[in-house]
């Protein structure tokens, strides 16, 4: 069942994995795959500085993620972040991002796109939990995988393909997991739902979203979206 933490879109179907056949613009992105693999490689041979992906606000509750907090266990190396280019980062991998570019990626000001490196260390799981809307899917485009880890989407567990991308609701319960005694990387971005209508973008997401950042804050915790 999907529950999305911040933004449901009652209509939407749950569905938990999506057939990559099925995007048009898949094929074209994963022809990027040796660029990527490589650019991450130079990545990973400099000591790029991947930051913890989970940094929960002073104060706030740490919850189910409380071994992963503030950890590089499990890692992130940011293109995009909230909707802004970190450039510094992202001029290290230009093909990464034009092949990114293919995808129709969601646009949400001062929140989406995303575009990151997650690299998981060995022995690591990330617990279940559920995302913030699911106007959106999450895709991973799988770089450095070795054996024993895999990804969990309510039912279904999909073990990742290097070079093949997996698209997700995750707003579905997930889990992922690294059983290996090597680090796993993939490259994660988020793509509209693509049973959402352009007005339907604009009017229940984009504006919505707008709306809420207006009230609480430009900082407020709206989920990840």
């Amino acid at each position: 069942m999907a529950r999305p933490l911040t933004l449901p879109i009652p209509r939407l179907p749950a569905i938990p994995i999506f057939h990559r056949e099925d995007f048009e613009w898949a094929e074209e992105v994963e022809s990027f795959f040796p660029d990527i693999l490589a650019e991450l490689h130079a990545l990973l041979d400099r000591d790029a500085p991947f930051e913890p992906y989970v940094q929960t606000p002073e104060g706030a509750p740490k919850g189910q993620f409380a071994p992963l907090d503030r950890n590089v266990d499990w890692g992130a190396y940011f293109l995009w972040k909230h909707g802004r280019r970190i450039d510094a980062q992202a001029d290290r991998c230009p093909r990464t991002e034009a092949a990114i570019a293919r995808a129709p990626q969601m646009k949400v000001p001062g929140r989406a796109p995303v575009l990151f490196f997650s690299a998981l260390k060995p022995g690591v799981h990330i617990p279940p939990h559920n995302g913030a809307t699911n106007a959106r899917l999450t895709v991973h485009l799988p770089l450095v995988i070795p054996p024993d880890c895999a990804l969990r989407v309510g039912e279904e567990t999909h073990v990742w393909e290097p070079g093949r991308l997996v698209m997700f609701d995750d707003t579905i319960r997930h889990e992922a997991w690294n059983r290996s005694d090597r680090l796993r990387v993939v490259l994660i971005f988020d793509v509209w739902h693509p049973m959402l209508t352009p007005l339907e973008r604009d009017l229940m997401v984009a504006a919505m979203t707008g709306g809420l950042m207006s009230f609480y804050g430009h900082d407020a915790d709206l989920g990840e979206l």
